[in-house]
């Protein structure tokens, strides 16, 4: 059985496969080597019963997640992994980096999004390339903490609408001393940042929370997209929870831009597995 790992800064979706079919998935908390420990990422493990179970019977394992941008980092999350899953072997590495733990990824991104791509990930600028011949990939996965942050300090300097300002408050009942705790104290400040990410997703037909949303998905296409002076008449095609989500909003923007909006994919995970199970290792 193979196992695939698809983790961003906050969750870490994994799926068993076998070549005769049977899939099932499990969610842990998000794998980021610059945010976790080694300890952290077993106890974690450790704590999904299910997952325990399936792991004696897993033979390879595929991870693919944020943050994993050299060896020293790779590592961090190999190690671990191999306390878990003593018996897999492991082929890991970032899509984006093309970089792997063990050997580079030749993953061709038309097995994983259904047509050749130019991969791009928001979160690891350094990884920017382009092709004529492929399309554009955006891969958005920073947007939850900068929205987060954004939002917090909007609601307790008031810059939005009273009206936006007012909702907020009575959905959250957040105190200034609350946010500090959970911002600078305790563990994983990114998940609880996140999670007022929802309240932009409800109230998105509120001008404050549609202006927020669009400028910085905006800004995001005209930094990682447009730099691409020869790849503008090619499709942009959107993966992660963020592009799926406010898909809406994404398609109006590309719009505004001349840019020519191609799938937008929730997650690759599913692409990734086919893959994986057409090969022999």
């Amino acid at each position: 059985m193979i196992l695939i790992a698809d983790s961003g800064l906050n969750k870490n979706r994994l799926a068993s496969h076998r070549r005769e079919g049977n899939e099932k998935q499990f969610y842990t908390k998000g794998f980021n080597p610059n945010y976790t420990t080694e300890e952290n990422i077993v106890a974690e493990l450790r704590s999904h019963p299910a997952l325990t179970a399936a792991g004696k019977s897993v033979t390879k394992l595929f991870f693919y997640g944020s943050g994993c941008s050299e060896p020293t980092l790779n590592a961090m999350i190999e190690r671990p992994l191999k306390i878990f899953f003593p018996s897999p072997i492991f082929i890991s590495g970032t899509i984006c980096l093309q970089q792997c733990m063990q050997y580079p990824v030749t993953i061709p991104a038309s097995s994983v999004f259904s047509e050749p791509a130019v991969i791009r990930v928001i979160s690891t600028a350094r990884s920017a390339w382009g092709n004529i011949q492929y399309r554009i990939i955006l891969v958005m996965r920073a947007a939850e903490r900068t929205w987060g942050n954004q939002l917090l300090r909007d609601y307790f300097y008031e810059f939005c609408l009273k009206r936006c300002v007012k909702k907020f408050r009575q959905s959250y009942l957040l105190t200034r001393e609350e946010v500090i705790e959970h911002v600078y104290r305790r563990p994983r400040p990114n998940e609880f940042i996140a999670s007022f990410i929802p309240f932009l997703k409800e109230n998105i037909s509120h001008p404050y929370c549609d202006e927020m949303v669009r400028a910085s998905l905006r800004e995001f296409l005209k930094i990682f997209v447009l730099r691409f002076t020869n790849l503008r008449g090619s499709p942009c095609i959107l993966s992660g929870r963020f592009a799926w989500v406010f898909s809406d909003l994404l398609k109006k923007e590309c719009a505004g831009l001349s840019l020519q909006m191609g799938n937008i994919i929730r997650s690759p995970i599913n692409g990734l597995a086919s893959y994986h199970l057409g090969r022999s290792y």
